[in-house]
């Protein structure tokens, strides 16, 4: 019997083997992965736990998790800290203290010539798994991400509040976009979590910024629009289009109105490829490619293209459809 390779790249392939053959032994030996030295097979072993939805390991879990927070166990970039939540979130486990402390972790490491932010996935990852216990004040917990230093954060927090779809989370939501953020992917997400959790009362209120003299947040506005998938936000994203809108915000909204996945929608995108200026039909095919695979829709646009007689057009079609079939 050959001698199983205990270094690095070995625990590692042994942890592909047992991600693929699932053998009675994978719990036990991944208990023990999850308490290697090193933070890449640590936290590989947490990846695995979550691939294979392995519920038994939620004590192990928990016990890995402790140890990173409290510098027993190396977690270099944070890795295992972000895997381990990552699985404890999957598997739906009540860990409601760990989660909390988890969320107040600030770890800057050097990066370069400065330092960063590793703990930031960790924050994040931390408010997701808070977000499937049933802590009453999850809500309440997770609005003081808000108040990170990090963007990334204060973002990722308003996508974990559109996970509840409650009537607190909505309010939170609302107060920050109303209240503003120096950085517009906050927006954005606030937007975005508000128009998929209630589309009868936020697709309006989030329309108001496609207007917006800021471009980026009026195309943050316009892609949370099209990913609410709401009927109600189609004659929202058309009338902005029709008011003389160009370049890339034009571009952004007609792509917003292609992510809404409609048989509208498609109908609209295909007569502006029919009957739009050069550079908006351009923009529409654009925006279709992400359907290229659609039975019959490649036929219909190639219809629509031909009518026009346009080299530009002709040449953005097999660019985006010929390929694909």
């Amino acid at each position: 019997m050959a001698k199983r390779d205990d270094g690095l790249e070995g625990k590692l392939a042994r942890l592909r083997a047992l991600e693929r053959e699932s053998p009675p032994t994978a719990v036990d030996e991944i208990a023990k992965l999850l308490e290697d030295k090193s933070p890449f097979v640590a936290a590989r072993a947490a990846e695995v736990a979550e691939q294979l939805a392995m519920t038994s390991l939620g004590e192990p879990l928990l016990a890995t998790l402790r140890r990173v927070l409290d510098g027993q166990q190396a977690d270099t970039g944070c890795r295992v800290a972000a895997a381990v939540l990552g699985a404890l979130a999957k598997l739906e486990v009540e860990a409601a203290d760990e989660y909390l402390r988890a969320m107040k972790l600030v770890r800057r490491e050097r990066h370069g010539t400065g330092y960063v932010d590793s703990a930031i996935p960790v924050r994040l990852r931390a408010a997701e798994a808070l977000a499937t216990s049933r802590r009453a004040t999850a809500v309440l917990d997770i609005v003081t991400l808000f108040g990170d230093e990090e963007s990334e954060v204060r973002a990722g927090a308003a996508a974990v509040l559109g996970m509840f779809r409650a009537d607190a989370a909505l309010a939170a939501l609302y107060a920050k976009l109303l209240s503003w953020d120096a950085s517009p992917d906050v927006l954005g997400a606030c937007m975005a979590a508000l128009a998929r959790a209630d589309s009868a009362r936020f697709v309006p209120v989030v329309a108001t910024y496609l207007d917006s003299e800021d471009d980026t947040l009026a195309e943050l506005a316009a892609v949370a629009l099209g990913d609410s998938r709401a009927a109600a936000a189609l004659p929202l994203l058309r009338a902005t289009i029709e008011r003389g809108t160009r370049g890339r915000r034009q571009s952004t909204l007609l792509l917003a109105v292609s992510l809404l996945r409609t048989d509208g929608a498609l109908d609209y995108l295909i007569e502006v490829v029919r009957r739009g200026a050069e550079p908006a039909a351009i923009a529409a095919l654009q925006a279709l490619r992400i359907h290229a695979e659609l039975p019959s829709l490649g036929e219909r646009v190639r219809e629509a293209v031909e009518a026009r007689r346009s080299k530009k057009l002709s040449q953005a079609f097999r660019a985006g459809f010929d390929r694909a079939t």
